[in-house]
């Protein structure tokens, strides 16, 4: 079966790829997704609060996008790195934005692993060599660890 990719969110300030955000941003949840996850608002906002708690500095506003951004901006996700991937979730960092998508078909358990992970690469963090991290390359964990803890907090110590 293969999944079709949905877009989730994109940074539109100019921070620049990779490491941590210089500033408050806002997620755009474009409405094919929540047609697919009607509680992914919800799932984003807790795993926003997830990480601010962690030691995540700046507030992150998660917002629904219009219908006309998802034809709008159809090449961004029809690019070949995210159609023949098998991943469930990718999140990549480009110069001007950075860009999560998320597969159709997760479980509410799965979709929450899958975000928290994702919302942890877009705000700058790398893979864990840990299985007990959200950041392990492969999630299985449900809450942030010692190590996804202490790893934010270094990324944005002041």
């Amino acid at each position: 079966m293969t999944l079709k990719p949905l877009f989730l969110a994109l940074f539109l300030t100019g921070c620049g790829a990779g490491g941590p955000l210089e500033d408050s941003t806002y997620l755009a949840i474009t409405p094919a997704l929540v047609d697919e996850y009607p509680s992914v608002v919800d799932v984003f906002q807790d795993a926003v609060q997830d990480w601010r708690s962690a030691g995540f500095p700046y507030t992150i506003d998660v917002q629904r996008a219009s219908r006309a951004w998802d034809s709008g901006n159809r090449a961004l996700l029809d690019s070949g790195e995210i159609t023949n991937s098998d991943a469930v979730g990718i999140t990549r960092l480009r110069p001007d934005y950075r860009l999560i998508v998320i597969r159709a078909g997760l479980g509410p358990d799965q979709l929450h692993q899958v975000v928290l992970h994702e919302l942890g690469h877009f705000i700058g963090l790398d893979h864990t060599p840990s299985r007990r991290d959200v950041m392990f390359w492969r999630p299985a964990a449900t809450e942030l660890s010692k190590g996804d803890r202490a790893a934010v907090r270094e990324l944005y110590r002041p």
